[in-house]
Parts: structure tokens; C-alpha cells; sequence
């Protein structure tokens, strides 16, 4: 990105990391249509910032992340590389892999900030506000716990949801015998919440397991899956 007289040129590059599947599943699984899976870097001085594995960087547009769907202008920026660099080192504590979260603290949050700095622009809604948009719908109501759940089950693994587990977390024991009755109890439905993020980690060890994607990815793919999972188990009439 070269050099304009005046200041140095900025754009936001966004990314859909579903492949298209968030538009075309989104109203099957969740009742509303997405744009997309959204995943943002800060493009300036030829580089591209963004926050994945703590604070990273790479040739604008040449991340693992592939082509950008969009590359958005935001405006030119007057303060020098150096100093760019400075505010970076000083913002990894911030943004690190223990304070990663796919709904709280992401890497759409890190670009937002990096633009008011650069720019004292600012993340389109549509892509910063996404998590909640999910969190809105009725599954998504059911994959939000599970997902912070599955988070803290990781960092207290002494991991983050950006690094794979040391070992599998263990699955939930098995419940115990019941005591023999005149007539069998009857069955009780599974906790909807601890049965998401069954299938959440479930998911995410599988994907891992394969080792073709970065964590942060694998647990976007997990969550995606284990909706998907969720609305296959549920009865034609509750679809």
C-alpha cells in the first residue's frame, strides 16, 4: 500500500471464514440470514495487523487467511510507522491469547481498535456487532454458554480457545446407577446447554485432530458444526 501525500493509506480487509456456508445455512440453523463468518485485518505500510495467536503480522492481503472478500478504504493515516509499531507492543498484553474470545474479545475487536488509533475510524456494525446477532437467536442462546464454557475449560486446561488442549479435556463421567424401583423413572432430557457444548468440544478435538487449521478457526468450525448437529438431533416439528 503505497505512500499518498498527506499520509499513508488504510483499509480494513474482511474475510468470511464459513466459505459462503454462514448466507446459506444461517436461516436453517438460526432463523435469520448472515452476511458471512467475519474475520478482519488493518492494512497499512504494505502490512497487515491482526489478532489471532496474540497480535500478528503479514504482507497485506498474503495471510493464511487467503484473499480478502472485501477490502474496505478507511481513510489515511498520519501517524508514523514507528509509532504504529510502539502502540502495538504496548496493546499485546491486551490482545494475547489468553484474552482471545470468539464473542467478547476477538479479532474484530483488535482491528476496531487499531482503526480509531490509526484513523479514529471504526469496524462496520454489521461485522463487530455479528456475536450478538448470533447470541439473539434461540440456538444461539444455547451456543453462547456453551462456547464460554468451552473457553474456560480450556484456559483453566492452562490453554486458550487459540491453542490446543494439552490432552483432551475428559468427557463427563457417566451418571451414576440408579437404585432399583417398582417402576423405571422416566427419562429426563438432557441439559440443553451442557449437551451444546458437549458437542462443541467434541468438535473442536476432532478438527484439531486433523491439524489443518489454526485453533482460532477450529473452534469457529466447531461451533458451526455442533449447530448444525444440534438442529439435525431436534424432532421435524421443532426445525
Amino acid at each position: 500500500m503505497a505512500e499518498e501525500e498527506g499520509g499513508t493509506p488504510v483499509a480494513l480487509h474482511v474475510y468470511d471464514l464459513s466459505g459462503g456456508l454462514a448466507r446459506a445455512l444461517g436461516p436453517a440453523l438460526l432463523g435469520k440470514a448472515l452476511g458471512g463468518v467475519w474475520h478482519t485485518g488493518v492494512a497499512v505500510f504494505g502490512e497487515e495487523y491482526f489478532f489471532g495467536d496474540g497480535i500478528c503480522v503479514a504482507r497485506a492481503g498474503g495471510t493464511h487467511h487467503g484473499t480478502p472478500q472485501e477490502v474496505l478504504p478507511m481513510g489515511v493515516t498520519q501517524v508514523p510507522r514507528a509509532v504504529l509499531l510502539e502502540w502495538v507492543e504496548a496493546s499485546r498484553a491486551e490482545f494475547s491469547r489468553s484474552t482471545y474470545s470468539l464473542l467478547h474479545h476477538n479479532c474484530n475487536h483488535f482491528s476496531d481498535a487499531l482503526l480509531r488509533f490509526l484513523v479514529g475510524g471504526e469496524v462496520p456494525a454489521h461485522i463487530k456487532d455479528l456475536p450478538q446477532e448470533v447470541l439473539s437467536t434461540p440456538l444461539g442462546a444455547l451456543l453462547g454458554p456453551a462456547l464460554e464454557g468451552f473457553e474456560r475449560e480450556l484456559r483453566t486446561a492452562g490453554s486458550s480457545p487459540l491453542a490446543h488442549p494439552a490432552a483432551p479435556l475428559a468427557a463427563p463421567p457417566p451418571p451414576a446407577p440408579q437404585a432399583s424401583t417398582p417402576a423405571p423413572a422416566t427419562p429426563q432430557a438432557p441439559d440443553a446447554k451442557a449437551e451444546m457444548q458437549r458437542l462443541v468440544r467434541e468438535e473442536f478435538d476432532r478438527i484439531m485432530a486433523a491439524g489443518d487449521v489454526e485453533p482460532n478457526e477450529a473452534a469457529q468450525q466447531a461451533l458451526r458444526a455442533a449447530a448444525q448437529r444440534a438442529q439435525r438431533a431436534l424432532p421435524p416439528s421443532g426445525r
